[in-house]
């Protein structure tokens, strides 16, 4: 009896079969691919991190109310595009522990692989949040820009980053990871920054805008402030579950299109090249949707969203 792939470590972390070649140049190994990933999620969470609070601890000390939550959203919009733009090609640019479990449910995400991205992206925010403390004089007086409800209830905070997320996610989800958005794949980290920006816009007065449990969690565990820390775990991650599923059954179904298959073969005829460059013979891929690779996470995964070889 054939082992279940589901007891394949190769299949759960999204490493893709000795046959399979990407587009890098100089072309890497699978292993490669996946730890120069990891290594890319920690140093972009941790680079956020220190943006985000960053900007919160300066729009408190040297801005008025008002302009400063301005301030806190353009600088964290901005630097979302920045980074995303950055580590796309590296690890997907998720930086957020709440893009990584939206792609996993929406099955564009190996099933070992999300765990060990949400491990390093934590590691990466509470080392920003260590460096902001430790390079903004008077930092600690603001929590390092700890995020906690003001003015509102526990379950209205939960609410506000529910909701806000989900509409995040969504435009996550859309796009930069639903190939029938691939020709604009390449311009998706501007939107995924507006969305956050106009997100953190909306929910600073209340919540502080984090849409982000790394970024909560970096200068909580630093300063030690957990109030009503659960809210920026359980919002964030909820909504990335239900706009993951809802995205996956309702969008992502159905044979794939003309134009999806178009894409996988001009896709497939680049990496021919480099396959017979590394390998010395023909390439065995099959010209099917289910080679696609999802911009975020640079793994195969079929319009119906499940990994390759499934």
């Amino acid at each position: 009896m054939p082992r279940s792939k589901y007891l394949d470590i190769y299949y759960l972390l999204g490493v893709p079969e000795k046959n399979s070649v990407g587009n890098e140049d100089p072309p890497r190994t699978p292993w490669q691919r996946v730890w120069r990933g990891l290594v890319g999620e920690f140093l972009g969470t941790m680079f956020l991190t220190w943006f985000c609070c960053g900007s919160a601890v300066a729009a408190t000390q040297f801005v008025p109310s008002s302009a400063g939550v301005l301030l806190i959203g353009l600088i964290q919009g901005f630097a979302v595009i920045a980074l995303v733009s950055a580590l796309r090609h590296i690890s997907g640019g998720h930086i957020n522990p709440a893009v990584t479990t939206a792609l996993l449910f929406a099955g564009r995400m190996p099933i070992l692989r999300a765990p060990l991205y949400i491990f390093v992206q934590c590691c990466g925010a509470i080392v920003g949040a260590g460096i902001l403390k430790g390079a903004i004089p008077n930092a600690r007086e603001h929590n390092l820009g700890a995020t906690t409800p003001n003015n509102c209830s526990e379950f209205q905070a939960w609410l506000i980053e529910f909701f806000v997320v989900c509409a995040f996610t969504f435009v996550v989800l859309g796009t930069a990871a639903d190939t029938n958005s691939s020709r604009f794949v390449i311009m998706a980290p501007i939107p995924i920054g507006l969305a956050l920006g106009i997100g953190v816009l909306m929910a600073n007065p209340w919540t502080g805008g984090s849409l982000n449990p790394a970024r909560s969690l970096g200068p909580a565990v630093v300063e030690g402030v957990w109030q009503d820390f659960w809210v920026y775990w359980a919002g964030p991650l909820g909504a990335a579950m239900v706009v993951g599923l809802v995205y996956r059954f309702v969008f992502l179904t159905g044979p794939p299109t003309e134009e999806e298959v178009a894409y996988v073969r001009a896709k497939q005829t680049r990496h021919e090249g480099y396959y017979r460059q590394s390998v010395g013979k023909e390439s065995a891929l099959p010209l099917s949707p289910l080679n696609l690779q999802s911009p975020l996470d640079g793994t195969g995964v079929p319009v119906a969203g499940r990994p390759v070889g499934a």
